[in-house]
């Protein structure tokens, strides 16, 4: 079934806001009394719209040119006569691409709040709404309509810590909120990089990540041992006394094996002679590291 004739459940939060009528259209296309061919160069996109990347139209649009648009979009009128669209800005998106004249809409007196609900909410309930876009559909959503975290986890359907989390994605550089929406990285990853507690291991990870394409997996591993590797050179510092650091040498080759082997590897003495210590916490990771050694 293509990604076209999918229903998108938009939950319990569509409801609440927009009211049940509006809800209903956006959910079956029911159109009461005001469904209407519009010309598409009437249509004007909506400006609250939070999605900013619109992929794989041409599927949807190859079916546009078989079947047509089945699920009309939702519009509202304007002052000039033109039209404002609420939600279904795929199904635009694609009949243009399709070579369509006009679509099936229809054409609902809702307010600008009323459009930016709806624009958010379709979006935030759909799979590949990145995260980034997400996190700034809630802030909107707090922003427009004064609403705590909680209120708008309500009206979402998603737990108060799931809204939390991603708002923090925004406190985050610009160049990592970046890599998020691209898809170079995920949230889960950034909790990883995030639990580092040195700033410059913690960079060090977020590149290895996106350079090596690690798992999650592979990144709070890594990011563990790292962890673990600081902690225990401190311990042994304060246990010996020792007046001077190691060998900056030694201790890039022990990062670089830490972010090879994806776990803590510690190296005592100098690039003549010394100690390597690996450490593992299971059977799988330590054949995972005895492969990686073999290679």
């Amino acid at each position: 079934m293509s990604a076209y004739n999918k229903k998108k459940a938009l939950g319990r939060g569509l409801n609440a806001l927009m009211g049940q009528s509006a809800a209903a259209a956006v959910q079956t296309g029911k159109t009461e009394n005001h469904l209407i061919d519009i010309p598409l160069t009437d249509i004007s996109p909506n400006p609250y719209q939070p999605r900013k990347t619109f992929d794989n139209l041409d599927e949807l649009a190859a079916s546009i040119q078989h079947k047509g648009v089945i699920e009309p979009i939702i519009v509202r009128k304007r002052k000039t006569g033109k039209y404002e669209l609420i939600s279904g800005e795929r199904r635009f998106r694609a009949s243009k691409r399709a070579g369509m004249t006009s679509i099936p809409a229809v054409v609902k007196e809702w307010s600008d709040l009323d459009s930016l609900e709806a624009a958010i909410i379709e979006n935030i309930q759909r799979e590949n709404f990145n995260a980034i876009e997400e996190a700034l559909g809630y802030k909107m959503l707090m922003h427009e309509f004064k609403l705590t975290q909680e209120k708008v986890s309500r009206a979402v359907g998603k737990a108060r810590s799931s809204v939390a989390n991603r708002l923090r994605l925004l406190e985050l550089p610009k160049k990592w909120q970046s890599d998020i929406a691209e898809n170079k990285i995920t949230p889960g990853h950034i909790n990883a990089v995030l639990s580092v507690k040195n700033e410059i291991r913690r960079k060090a990870l977020y590149a290895s990540i996106i350079r090596k394409g690690l798992s999650v997996r592979n990144a709070e591993i890594t990011a563990a041992a790292i962890n673990t590797s600081d902690t225990g050179t401190a311990a042994q510092r304060n246990t010996t006394k020792r007046k001077k650091t190691h060998d900056p040498h030694v201790r890039d080759l022990a990062q670089t094996l830490t972010d090879s082997l994806g776990t803590s590897v510690i190296i005592n003495g100098s690039l003549k002679k010394g100690t390597l210590m690996i450490t593992y916490h299971s059977m799988k990771q330590l054949d995972t590291i005895i492969e990686k050694l073999r290679d």
